[in-house]
């Protein structure tokens, strides 16, 4: 059986054309709060919020392009990939699905290491954050379940319907609602993946202080220096 690896992006928003009446349409977990904070941004920044978001996904996906050993990126068609994780779209296949928000990079040999593993279900490595207010990366503790865990076929169809959903959907919840008496969940001390946490405009995100560590891969520089000239560039 071959095994192949996709990268899976959890929307697929059109910033450049997007509005705040589309946002509220498209129910994206808009909180009313996050409203506020946009206009609160398009008020005060030299870019409006929705092109700032677009120039970050280009950043991100500038990282995607560069992952090695990647058959294919696929943005929030969960029906196709629903398919593949079980078999049906081709049962000759075994798949490893990196899953990721918008926003986020990947180091180039992620790709590599799924395929080097001989089986696995779920694999986690170390969380990595990339803060615009300490303008840094923090690596944390945390268990999976951001942008920082693969599931492969196996450890897809091990888990149940509405655990399945929180695997590749609410990523907030993978962690918590993943039943480890089903799945095996194994962990790699590697540097795979950075989350942006955006939390100069909208994000609800709050710093856990066990985020202790300052921590650069090499190879998030360049995407580190393009947004930093991007938050330059908003004022």
């Amino acid at each position: 059986m071959k095994t192949e690896v996709i990268l899976f992006v959890r929307d697929n928003i059109d910033w450049r054309n997007m509005t705040v009446d589309k946002l509220k349409e498209q129910k994206l977990r808009a909180s009313p709060r996050q409203l506020e904070r946009i206009a609160e941004w398009n008020e005060t920044k030299n870019i409006s919020y929705f092109e700032y978001r677009r120039q970050l996904t280009n950043i991100a996906a500038q990282s995607w392009a560069q992952v090695e050993q990647v058959s294919a990126i696929i943005k929030a068609d969960y029906k196709l990939l629903r398919r593949l994780l079980k078999g049906a779209a081709n049962p000759s296949k075994d798949y490893r699905v990196l899953i990721t928000d918008d926003d986020d990079w990947f180091a180039p040999h992620v790709a590599d290491m799924l395929l080097s593993r001989s089986d696995f279900e779920i694999l986690s490595w170390p969380e990595i954050r990339y803060s615009t207010i300490r303008k840094r990366c923090e690596k944390g503790r945390r268990s999976f379940g951001s942008t920082n865990y693969a599931v492969s076929s196996s450890g897809y169809t091990s888990v149940t319907q509405e655990d399945r959903h929180h695997l590749i959907r609410t990523h907030a919840r993978a962690a918590t609602q993943t039943p480890t008496e089903l799945v095996t969940i194994e962990e790699v001390m590697l540097d795979c993946s950075i989350k942006v946490d955006n939390e100069s405009s909208v994000t609800e995100y709050a710093l856990k202080p066990e985020r202790i560590e300052q921590h650069t891969p090499l190879w998030a520089n360049d995407y580190i220096q393009q947004l930093e000239a991007l938050n330059q560039l908003a004022g």
